[in-house]
């Protein structure tokens, strides 16, 4: 597997995201290749970590409309994208999601 954060700067409340993180939510939903998605924010920093089934559907997700609307969003500023190799098997030990069919 392969782990994907994806951040981005807003001062933009939570509220007055809503509508546009739960459209975001929606069509994550069909991403392939995409374990899960978690939400994060802390202060002025918005963003997701992902965990893909492989780094070449991480790659697919971020070369795609979706990933860059992300980005393209007027209230988020100085988006960023970090990779990280996924350690499966402690990972699998502590509950990591195991994709479908696996």
């Amino acid at each position: 597997m392969h782990a994907v954060l994806i951040t981005g700067r807003t001062s933009a409340s939570p509220a007055a995201l809503a509508e546009w993180l739960a459209r975001q939510a929606e069509a994550s939903r069909g991403v392939p290749g995409l374990v899960m998605k978690t939400w994060l924010r802390d202060g002025d920093t918005l963003g997701g970590f992902h965990l893909f089934t492989t780094r070449e559907a991480a790659e697919e997700y971020l070369a795609s409309d979706l990933a860059a609307s992300f980005a393209a969003h007027p209230a988020l500023a100085a988006c960023a994208v970090r990779h990280f190799a996924v350690l499966d098997e402690p990972s699998r030990a502590t509950g990591t999601p195991r994709p479908l069919g696996e």
